[in-house]
């Protein structure tokens, strides 16, 4: 609760398919809450509920002087399904790392960059509590874990507060989060290139391509080219050039240093606004005509089950739901993100591209089976 107002900030992959929304406080008092903002590439969200008085107030501390072995304090709800009682569980550890950053995940644009690293346990159902310092000032929102078990390994993550201010005041306003984009393909430069480009450790990226259309390729940018600054911000790999493009709003004009055929050179770019903003799935998939379909079936994404996560749950095969639509023909039918899919019209599904293929062919209603059951997703009207 960072508001006496009642605002709540958390995490947005909790709410974002919720139909009803309940907060229940240390004392026991139950709210009913609604979304008030929301914003997947951050992974956060406001939501708030209507409290007369006595709401506790946690406070924003700063994540500037954060020191590697700082003792931390976790609080949140792990396996509350399972646990009876309002009370939350406290976990203590030390920061782990600084600056960690998580892949990409494609489907749902989550960024997650600049992440406080701790070993303190972390568990399912911690997602969106506080990461605390001894001063009970909040310093992040813990957001995920690596494990090979599904349970804590002393590997847990939370969203910088640095991060969660910079957006905090448009998700209290309902107003939507936008981030520059500059539409190029980098990498980091290895010992070879550092040396072929005559750059120094731990300066520029390099280009790999330009996107048709987008604002690198409009300014003039090259593959080859070496990214060397972002309005005078000098960009040591790809994770700061995501942050720092990231950080400035669609439209911003800002100049870059590149290095062009051994000499420095300066590019004016107007930055562009994410094209996965719009809400639509950016990956697509070839059909078996000649138009593409989007890469989903009636709503929702799928990926490939995961080593780890077969392992756990004991299936062989299958597909793990990533995305789920709101308002889709699959969240009608009750399937949820994480749904673990093993059938689709009584025959086994082997994988992504055996369940692509058998979308394909599914025409009117499609039975399918989860881990947790059967679900008919009715044909798109």
């Amino acid at each position: 609760i960072i508001d006496a107002s009642g605002y709540i900030l958390t995490n947005e992959h909790v709410v974002q398919q919720a139909k009803v929304i309940t907060v229940r406080l240390i004392d026991g008092r139950e709210f009913k809450a609604e979304v008030i903002g929301l914003d997947t590439r951050s992974d956060l969200a406001v939501i708030k509920i209507n409290a007369a008085d006595d709401l506790p107030v946690a406070k924003l501390g700063s994540a500037d002087n954060l020191q590697i072995g700082q003792w931390v304090v976790v609080i949140g709800n792990p396996f509350s399904f399972a646990i009876e009682g309002s009370q939350p569980t406290v976990t203590t550890g030390v920061i782990s790392a600084l600056h960690r950053a998580l892949p990409l995940s494609a489907t749902e644009n989550r960024q997650y960059s600049d992440l406080i690293q701790t070993d303190a346990a972390i568990n399912p159902g911690n997602s969106g509590g506080p990461l605390c310092n001894l001063d009970g000032e909040i310093i992040g929102i813990n957001v995920a874990i690596i494990t090979t078990t599904g349970g804590h390994q002393g590997l847990g993550f939370a969203i910088s507060v640095k991060q969660a201010k910079q957006v905090l005041g448009k998700l209290v306003r309902g107003e939507k989060v936008l981030y520059g984009w500059l539409g190029v393909s980098v990498q980091d430069l290895n010992e070879q290139l550092r040396r072929y480009f005559k750059v120094s450790q731990n300066q520029g990226v390099i280009v790999v391509n330009t996107v048709p259309g987008s604002p690198a390729e409009k300014s003039g940018l090259e593959a080859g080219d070496v990214i060397l600054k972002v309005g005078g911000e000098a960009i040591s790999g790809v994770q700061q050039l995501v942050e720092v493009v990231s950080s400035r709003e669609p439209g911003t004009r800002t100049d870059l240093e590149v290095l062009r055929d051994g000499r420095r050179r300066r590019v004016r770019v107007e930055l562009g606004r994410q094209p996965q903003e719009g809400g639509e799935f950016g990956q697509r998939i070839p059909s078996s005509g000649e138009e593409e379909e989007p890469a989903g079936f009636r709503g929702m994404v799928i990926e490939d089950l995961p080593l780890p996560i077969k392992q756990r749950f004991e299936v062989e095969a299958g597909v793990i739901v990533s995305y789920v639509e709101s308002g889709s023909p699959a969240a009608e039918a009750g399937i949820t993100t994480a749904d673990i899919i093993t059938h689709m019209n009584s025959q086994p599904v082997e994988g992504r591209a055996d369940f692509i293929q058998k979308a394909l062919q599914c025409k009117g209603e499609c039975l399918i089976r989860t881990l947790r059951g059967f679900f008919v997703i009715p044909e798109p009207e």
